[in-house]
């Protein structure tokens, strides 16, 4: 956890708030902004309100309704697009 008086957890913090600043892909979670709090560092991004990729496909296949082939297909492109983005900005996730 970070503490916001910790001048390196400050320092890490607002090194995250930099590069999460610089991300701006339709296939990558939206960062709106950070909070300063004095007992606490928050960063707020956007809400995914199904959850986790991996969690929603649980879900659905729990429910009886899998993902079809191409609908998996279709996220394996749309992360590898995120993925390679994110590459090109010089982060390795």
């Amino acid at each position: 956890m970070l503490v916001a008086d910790d001048p390196t957890d400050i320092a890490a913090f607002n090194k995250e708030v930099s590069t999460l600043e610089s991300l701006r892909h339709p296939f990558v979670v939206h960062f709106f902004g950070a909070c300063y709090d004095p007992e606490h560092l928050s960063i707020i991004m956007e809400l995914c309100p199904y959850g986790t990729l991996i969690g929603c496909m649980q879900k659905k296949k729990e429910e009886g309704y899998p993902f079809s082939l191409p609908l998996k297909v279709k996220c394996a492109i749309d992360c590898a697009t995120a993925m390679s983005f994110i590459h090109s900005c010089g982060i390795i996730h």
